[in-house]
């Protein structure tokens, strides 16, 4: 682990990245590897049109402005929808995170006005979720905004 740390480093273009932060020892491997991944991955603008944005009770549904905030987004909630970043420029899905008090609780993939997927952390469907609450909220969301559920995610 710390010679594949000190290789991370090594690739790091800009060093100063590391230096700004205060980084615990213990996730130093992560942090580098995640400034490794967003200096390959260059960040570009996702233009959502911000249709699908909306607040309700007490949540936001939001979606993520530029590819580095997918790749933030995916590792907040330990999913890969960080790697949607093809298909969501392309107009192919849209991304929304519904969050609470600014931290990430749900990440649904939408295509053509169809839930895909709605997950909580580590890929977990929203119907397994023991709030009520979040669960609500969702489900608010999906009638306000016209939804309908393919996923099987959330409404068993």
């Amino acid at each position: 682990m710390i010679a594949d740390t000190a290789r991370s480093y090594e690739d790091i273009i800009d060093k100063e990245a590391v230096w700004r932060q205060k980084i615990k020892p213990a996730d130093m491997h992560d942090v580098l590897a995640k400034i490794v991944r967003k200096e390959r991955d260059k960040d570009i603008p996702l233009n959502p049109d911000g249709e699908l944005e909306a607040h309700i009770n007490g949540y936001d549904f939001i979606m993520p402005k530029t590819s580095h905030e997918l790749i933030d987004l995916g590792e907040a909630m330990r999913n890969c929808v960080g790697s949607y970043k093809k298909r969501v420029a392309q107009g192919k899905c849209a991304i929304v995170a519904c969050t609470k008090d600014g931290k990430p609780v749900v990440c649904i993939e939408i295509q053509h006005g169809l839930i895909m997927q709605a997950k909580l952390f580590d890929n977990k469907s929203v119907r397994s979720s023991a709030s009520e609450e979040v669960k609500s909220a969702i489900y608010q969301y999906m009638d306000v905004k016209g939804l309908r559920d393919m996923s099987g995610d959330l409404r068993s």
